[in-house]
């Protein structure tokens, strides 16, 4: 059990200043490097929990609207149309003809969201039906959210190459 102070423990230079003696500072230091060490070990597991509940989302609601929209024309395996491949997070990030596919945090601003909306007379995807708004919705607050995308451009080469 951690025992008090006392006046004992204290001593005055004689300024108003109180100083800790050398015999409880080693202690408090201790107990300080403890408490420190257990709020961010309480922050890691949140931002670890944060960072599973996002990639879930991820792979429950976007992958597969991807899956079944997006990749027969934009992936590693179709041939990238437009330049274009959804089948990575660095596909999105470096994008196209057009540019950059998602500007992370900001759906009114990436040519994603722009193109599922049909916003923009030549760029709208799916070309022959568009997204019901349930989907747009679920894509629009991925990107809203910063755009979790666990997947990488190696494992999409992979699965193209069949290694």
């Amino acid at each position: 059990m951690l025992s008090s102070f006392h006046s004992d423990d204290l001593s005055s230079s004689g300024s108003n200043t109180i100083l800790i003696k050398p015999t409880r500072l080693i202690p408090m230091l201790a107990i300080s490097f403890l408490v420190m060490s257990l709020i961010q070990l309480k922050v890691t597991n949140a931002q670890e929990a944060k960072n599973a509940e996002e990639e879930r989302f991820f792979t429950e609601n976007i992958l597969p609207i991807l899956e079944t929209h997006c990749l027969e024309c934009h992936s590693h395996e179709s041939g990238m149309e437009g330049g274009l491949t959804l089948d990575s997070r660095s596909g999105w990030t470096t994008g196209g003809e057009h540019g950059p596919a998602i500007s992370v945090g900001k759906p009114d601003e990436s040519l994603l969201i722009k193109a599922v909306r049909h916003q923009v007379k030549n760029l709208q995807m799916p070309p022959e039906e568009k997204l019901s708004d349930a989907k747009i919705k679920l894509l629009v607050d991925w990107v809203k959210q910063g755009a979790v995308d666990p997947r990488t451009a190696n494992s999409a080469k992979k699965k193209f190459d069949g290694s």
